[in-house]
């Protein structure tokens, strides 16, 4: 007789298992029969065995292990996460995967071509978390290397929790390969998610301001020679001189008691603060994040040309309690629609820091600079 645990799975000595990657379909399909066929070639479907694995939540009672390692049991993502009829979607959504992500033993991030940002946003949950962590990234779109997507990210995550893994390959027999093989790398226990110290403004005193906006430049073409030259329309050139921000600065002052401490585009790379060995991309990423620790305020600018380096400031600096503003499009961000840019970051950012977390709606760049310039300071008292 077939041992039932190669059927069903070990019921008594699984690990839970939580899947993070980006759907090759969109949410706005209608009926099963289409979103299926638009599902049988993602990578949880070769997983799984097939789509109806993965298309809804389950009921409590239902079980699902992976066919490769019935020591593991797949407890999400879905493409239904909810199977509730509610009024905010985004909300319950969030809610669903925040408790999976929760209950996870392993976190498995598969980053491949296309790889959105409530991916990556799932990604520093889990970190915040100290799960064990394996990430599959394509080496054709991301690796550690500054002129590919998602470095910054690897490296803070890694700064974070030294539970990860990180293999630059996304071909469905490597991974099926390894989670037969899997054997447990984590190595001590979950710490508190995060420190909830109150951290308060105090009028008088002097305000750190981190300003968090995409540059919108292919990194491989910029020099230090042309700089100047491709930030002429940044944002931030309404509020500081160009060189100011494309060159790290000290003792640089937006107003006389708001001093701003980054974004740079070219920052100061200390070998004396961090220590010699490292990469410049790790350093580079130290440095900006060491940027974040030592401010009081994190404003946050999302729009349609923003990189997965802003929304990681957002969640990190969610994460470190400082006092966020997230200014977004309405247009592109719809915090009740489900198929829009960057409602799960935002919710999920607002979720781990609801005390010092402020959002903004506005329609254009010219709105987002005329509320800095009159209403971001009262805000801040």
């Amino acid at each position: 007789m077939e041992n039932l645990n190669s059927l069903f799975g070990n019921k008594t000595n699984y690990k839970k298992v939580f899947v993070c990657s980006s759907y090759s379909t969109t949410h706005n399909l209608y009926g099963d029969k289409q979103v299926i066929s638009k599902l049988e070639n993602d990578i949880r479907c070769k997983l799984l065995g097939n789509v109806n694995s993965f298309l809804s939540a389950p009921k409590s009672s239902e079980e699902i292990f992976f066919p490769c390692n019935n020591s593991l049991r797949y407890i999400g993502s879905f493409f239904h996460e909810t199977l509730c009829d509610s009024k905010n979607e985004c909300e319950d959504i969030l809610d669903a995967k925040i408790s999976r992500l929760e209950e996870s033993d392993l976190v498995i991030v598969i980053l491949d071509s296309p790889s959105d940002v409530s991916t990556f946003s799932e990604l520093l949950y889990a970190t915040f978390l100290n799960k064990e962590i394996i990430i599959f990234a394509n080496p054709n779109y991301f690796r550690l290397d500054k002129n590919y997507k998602g470095w910054y990210t690897f490296v803070l995550c890694h700064e974070l929790n030294e539970n990860i893994t990180f293999i630059n390959d996304t071909k469905i027999d490597t991974i099926t390969r390894y989670l037969k093989n899997y054997k447990s790398t984590k190595h001590y226990p979950e710490t508190p998610f995060a420190s909830k110290k109150d951290k308060k403004i105090i009028k008088s005193e002097e305000i750190k301001l981190f300003f968090s906006a995409t540059f919108g430049l292919n990194h491989k073409k910029v020099t230090k020679e042309n700089i100047i030259t491709l930030l002429e329309k940044n944002i931030r050139t309404n509020f500081l001189d160009i060189k100011d921000f494309a060159f790290e600065s000290q003792d640089l002052y937006i107003e006389k008691n708001l001093k701003y401490i980054g974004g740079f585009y070219y920052h100061m790379l200390d070998l004396n603060k961090f220590g010699t060995g490292l990469k410049d991309y790790e350093i580079l990423a130290k440095s900006m994040t060491n940027h974040i620790d030592k401010a009081d305020v994190v404003t946050i600018i999302l729009d349609q040309y923003t990189g997965i380096g802003v929304v990681q400031e957002l969640l990190y600096a969610s994460y470190k309690k400082k006092k966020v503003f997230v200014l977004y499009y309405p247009e592109i961000t719809n915090l009740e629609d489900k198929t829009s840019e960057y409602w799960f970051p935002i919710l999920l950012a607002q979720r781990i820091n609801p005390e010092h977390f402020t959002m903004q709606a506005l329609a254009n760049e010219k709105d987002i600079i005329k509320y800095i310039n009159y209403e971001f300071l009262n805000d801040l008292k």
